[in-house]
């Protein structure tokens, strides 16, 4: 209406990243940006890129004050994360396992160093796979799956430190391991 103060919008986003998902975690940028009058319309957006180079736990807070001039202005905010990306920003597959209900669990650190192959657990140290089998059917039932189908992937890899512990493991449809998390960790 004509004579009233003009509405004003007043938008501002950070971005922070950790080695950890519980950890500290640090800001890497803020943005902030501010509408009045007819700048202000519905769908009104704005965005600010940030170039990621390393695998990090990251999340994101955003908030949005509004109001008209000289008023108690009204103010939300939304945080998203923690989530976990790698050195080109591919985010770590989620993957559940219907029959147990668990999802595949996400690396414990963004920090791992590649050890060369005589510092590594070998693959082929103990029966893994058969342990691994064994154990998940005597914690969860039988599932009554083809396990030749199935790739058992080390959430922490061996190359990264990983081990074949029973918690460090989780079946994988083969094509899903080969075509989603593999690729994944290639580029970690």
């Amino acid at each position: 209406m004509i004579g009233e103060p003009p509405v004003i919008v007043v938008a501002g986003s950070n971005l922070y990243n950790s080695k950890e998902p519980y950890g500290a975690f640090y800001q890497v940028f803020d943005t902030y940006v501010e509408w009045t009058g007819l700048e202000i319309f519905v769908g009104q957006t704005y965005s600010k890129s940030y170039t990621v180079s390393e695998t990090n736990y990251w999340m994101v807070s955003t908030t949005a004050v509004s109001g008209w001039l000289g008023s108690v202005p009204k103010s939300h905010t939304l945080r998203d994360g923690p989530f976990l990306t790698n050195s080109i920003a591919a985010p770590y597959p989620i993957i559940l396992n219907k029959h147990n209900g668990k999802y595949m669990p996400h690396p414990a650190r963004a920090d791992y160093a590649w050890l060369p192959p005589e510092d590594r657990v070998p693959r082929d140290a103990e029966p893994y796979r058969a342990n691994y089998i064994k154990q998940y059917i005597d914690t969860y039932g039988d599932p009554k799956w083809d396990w030749s189908l199935l790739d058992i992937h080390h959430v922490r890899p061996l190359e990264y430190g990983g081990n074949h512990d029973f918690n460090n493991l989780f079946a994988l449809p083969r094509e899903m391991h080969q075509r989603e998390v593999t690729p994944w960790w290639t580029n970690y």
